[in-house]
């Protein structure tokens, strides 16, 4: 780009002297051509550029938003684990207790 940046400022510079003859303005009007086709070619390579950096992106978003969800589901069984294991313990409780209530009325 700073190469299409220097042709302008040279143009610039250089404008009236390329005005004054024929030939200079049809040698002008070839090379802005010049710059203005690699001008366009470069923008198109920079839009591919962008568009599969976009892409790649979407890619990656993708997969984060995969990644969060398993996460979520990985959160959620550990919690329902937890509370299972608290009920279980709750339930051992219970039994030893009634183990040992049955235990005292059968002696």
């Amino acid at each position: 780009m700073s190469k299409e940046v220097s042709l302008f400022k040279s143009i610039q510079e250089d404008f009236s002297g390329y005005m004054k003859t024929p030939s200079s303005r049809k040698q002008f009007l070839t090379s802005f051509k010049a710059i203005v086709d690699g001008v366009s070619q470069s923008s198109e390579k920079v839009s591919e550029k962008l568009e599969a950096s976009k892409a790649k992106l979407d890619q990656h978003n993708d997969k984060m938003q995969k990644l969060i969800e398993k996460q979520r589901k990985y959160y959620k069984a550990v919690k329902d684990f937890q509370e299972e294991c608290n009920r279980n313990e709750q339930l051992e409780d219970r039994i030893d207790r009634l183990r040992r209530k049955y235990a005292s009325q059968n002696r």
